[in-house]
C-alpha cells in the first residue's frame, strides 16, 4: 500500500506577496485620505460657522443701534447723506465742473445751482456751504442723543427741543428754495431735492421725539 505524502502549503510567490503589499498601502491611503477629506469637511464647517458668527456680530454692530434706537440713528443717516450731497454742490460750485445731472427739460441742476438764488445773498458763496453747516449741527445733536441713549442716560433737556427748532429752521429754508425752484425759476435740480427730502424727514423725526419725550428709562 502506498503511503500519501503529506501536502505541502506553497509559499505566496513574490509578485502575490507584493499584490498584497500594494493593496494593503493602497487601503491605508485610501483611509487616509477619507480621514483628511472627513477633517477638511469637519473644518470647513467649523469656518463657515465663525464666519457666519463674525458676520452675526457686525450686522448687530450695525444695526443694533438701529433696531435699539431708531430715531437718532435715522437722524445720524440723513445728516450723513446731507453732508455728502451738500459737500458735493459745495466743491462743484468752486471747481466749476459739470454736475452730473441732467440739463435739458424741466430737470436742470446746473441752472438751478448758478442762478442767483443759488448764493448767499450780498455774497459769492453758495447757500450749500449752510446746508453742510445745518447738518453738522444735525448730526451733532443726533450723536448727543444716540450716545446719551447707548449709556443708558437721560438726554439733556434741551437737545430734544433745540434739535426741533433747528429742524423747523431747516423746513423753512427748504419751503423757499422749492418756491425759487418751482415759482422763479420754473426748473428742478435732482440734487436739492435729495436735500430738501433729507432736511424733511429731519423735521419729521426731530417733531416726534418732541412729542413722545421720554420716560424713565426710555431713550427712543
Amino acid at each position: 500500500m502506498t503511503r500519501r505524502q503529506p501536502q505541502r502549503t506553497r509559499a505566496p510567490s513574490t509578485h502575490a506577496r507584493r499584490q498584497t503589499r500594494e493593496e494593503r498601502e493602497r487601503f491605508v491611503r485610501q483611509r487616509a485620505a477619507r480621514m483628511a477629506a472627513r477633517a477638511i469637511a469637519g473644518q470647513e464647517w467649523v469656518d463657515r460657522g465663525r464666519h457666519r458668527e463674525r458676520r452675526r456680530r457686525v450686522v448687530n454692530t450695525l444695526l443694533g443701534p438701529l433696531r435699539r434706537f431708531p430715531a437718532p440713528t435715522a437722524l445720524i443717516a440723513f445728516a450723513v447723506l446731507g453732508i455728502g450731497v451738500s459737500a458735493y454742490l459745495t466743491t462743484v460750485h468752486y471747481a466749476g465742473i459739470p454736475l452730473v445731472c441732467s440739463t435739458t427739460g424741466v430737470v436742470d441742476c446746473a441752472a438751478v445751482t448758478s442762478s442767483a438764488y443759488s448764493v448767499i445773498p450780498g455774497t459769492a458763496v453758495p447757500i450749500t456751504v449752510l446746508g453742510v453747516g445745518w447738518f453738522l449741527g444735525s448730526g451733532a445733536l443726533a450723536v448727543a442723543a444716540l450716545v446719551a441713549a447707548m449709556a443708558d442716560r437721560r438726554e439733556p433737556r434741551w437737545l430734544r427741543g433745540s434739535h426741533a427748532l433747528l429742524g423747523v429752521a431747516g423746513l423753512l429754508a427748504v419751503l423757499y428754495l422749492v418756491y425759487v425752484e418751482t415759482v422763479r425759476l420754473h426748473l428742478l435740480c435732482e440734487w436739492c431735492t435729495a436735500v430738501h427730502l433729507f432736511v424733511f424727514a429731519t423735521f419729521l423725526v426731530t417733531l416726534a421725539r418732541l412729542q413722545h419725550l421720554p420716560q424713565s428709562g426710555d431713550q427712543s
